[in-house]
C-alpha cells in the first residue's frame, strides 16, 4: 500500500485493501463485531477481507468501504 498523500492510497493487492479496511475502522473505533452489525456482513467475512482474503466478494468489499467513509477511484494507466 502506497501512500500519496493524506487521503489518497494505492490499493494493489486484497492485503492493502484489507490493511485500510482495518486501518479506518480503528480510526473509527469500531471493533469487527460493530462493523459486521453496521454493515449487515458476518463477523467472518469482516475479518477474512481484513486480513486479505483473495474470494471476497467485490460486492460485499465496496458495502464495507462505503460504511468506513472510504470511497474507490479507478484510473487508467
Amino acid at each position: 500500500m502506497l501512500k500519496r498523500n493524506q487521503t489518497d492510497v494505492l490499493l494493489h493487492n486484497t492485503a492493502a485493501v484489507g490493511a485500510l479496511i482495518r486501518s479506518r475502522r480503528k480510526e473509527l473505533a469500531l471493533t469487527q463485531k460493530q462493523l459486521s452489525e453496521l454493515t449487515g456482513l458476518s463477523l467472518a467475512f469482516v475479518n477474512g477481507i481484513e486480513n486479505g482474503k483473495e474470494t471476497a466478494e467485490i460486492g460485499k468489499a465496496l458495502q464495507l468501504l462505503a460504511a468506513l467513509g472510504i470511497d474507490l477511484q479507478g484510473r487508467v494507466r
